[in-house]
C-alpha cells in the first residue's frame, strides 16, 4: 500500500451537505505534525420539521446561533441531552 504524502500542517475544514436527506455535517481533519488529524465539529439534521444537533464541538454553540438566526426553540433539540433523559 502505498502511502499518503502530506504537507507537515495541512489541516482544513471539511463541509458536508447532503440536502436530499438534510443532514449537515462540518468536520476537522488533515495532518498536524505528523499526527492525524479528525473532528466532527458539526452534525445537525431536519427530521419531522425539528433542527437536531447530534454533535456541537464550537466555540460559538450552533444551538444559539440558530436560535439567533431565528429557528424557534420548540423546533430545536439538543439530542446529546434527550438521550440523557432516557
Amino acid at each position: 500500500m502505498e502511502k499518503w504524502k502530506h504537507e507537515p500542517r495541512t489541516v482544513r475544514l471539511v463541509a458536508v451537505f447532503d440536502e436530499k436527506r438534510d443532514r449537515y455535517l462540518l468536520a476537522r481533519t488533515g495532518w498536524m505534525n505528523g499526527e492525524d488529524v479528525y473532528s466532527l465539529l458539526i452534525h445537525v439534521e431536519i427530521e419531522d420539521g425539528k433542527v437536531i444537533v447530534y454533535q456541537d464541538n464550537t466555540e460559538e454553540e450552533i444551538y444559539e446561533q440558530l436560535l439567533e438566526g431565528g429557528v424557534a426553540d420548540q423546533e430545536l433539540v439538543q439530542a446529546w441531552l434527550s438521550h440523557q433523559e432516557h
